[in-house]
């Protein structure tokens, strides 16, 4: 019976061969436009999700009105990360974070790639796990901390590149950089890209400016506040500083 049934079947598709095709194209081109909307917000939804700390992560925003309309902005004075260090016991870590294309050297290549411009405790708040090194060699001037992808283009794949040296190109001048360490490779739906991490000093340097400058803007001032409780408290505490502010950059006043 189940032979006959089966018959059945084939002769009734291949009858209706086109009604068929349609329908099968159609379910397969509906599936696929299905996985496609869920791995699109599969990957919203979770970006960021790699930093354990995400929960207790805070960036400083100023508010500028604009034609009467209140435009909210992640950039921040350079002064105030100095400012407001050690002002709040809310505050457990806290780094400025400035993004700058330095130009890498290898052989007769001039490789140009992002850089990050860090404090020390960059690595305490957001998660990028290192394959080898330390973290904590970000503390040292001299050093820089790069991608794995970096790694292999300037050493080769599976090399540990650490105490190696990197020579970058700014302005003219060539700079040597320790590699204090490699990181893993970065998750793409993470906000924060980049090839490699230095210590902040150095984009005083670049930039010839200070850490105290009020006239300067940075990307972004990052501090992890672990008690939602005083949140409030810290932002009366930034407020503070508006003033202060607003008198450094009378053309870009701030609410």
């Amino acid at each position: 019976m189940l032979k006959n049934l089966l018959k059945l079947t084939i002769r009734n598709l291949v009858k209706n061969r086109t009604y068929v095709i349609i329908n099968i194209v159609g379910l397969g081109l509906s599936l696929a436009c299905c996985i496609v909307a869920y791995l699109n917000y599969d990957f919203g939804m979770s970006f960021d999700q790699n930093h354990k700390n995400l929960e207790s992560i805070y960036k400083v925003h100023s508010h500028k009105i604009i034609e009467g309309n209140v435009l909210t902005y992640g950039i921040t004075p350079m002064a105030l990360g100095a400012a407001i260090k050690g002002k709040s016991t809310a505050i457990t870590k806290q780094s400025r974070y400035v993004g700058y294309d330095l130009t890498i050297l290898k052989g007769n290549r001039a490789l140009q790639k992002s850089v990050g411009c860090v404090e020390s405790d960059y690595l305490d708040i957001f998660t990028y796990p290192l394959k080898y090194g330390d973290k904590n060699s970000i503390n040292e001037k001299g050093n820089i901390i790069i991608s794995e992808e970096l790694s292999e283009i300037l050493f080769g794949e599976g090399v540990n590149s650490v105490g190696q040296l990197v020579k970058v190109d700014q302005q003219g001048n060539t700079i040597s950089f320790i590699v204090g360490g490699v990181l893993e490779k970065i998750p793409q739906n993470t906000s924060m890209q980049f090839q490699g991490i230095i210590n902040l000093e150095h984009y005083y340097d670049f930039a010839e400016t200070e850490s105290n400058d009020w006239k300067r803007f940075i990307a972004g001032t990052f501090m992890m506040i672990e008690d939602k409780s005083k949140v409030a408290e810290v932002e009366k505490m930034l407020q503070s500083y508006i003033g202060v502010q607003n008198n450094a950059r009378k053309d870009w006043l701030i609410s």
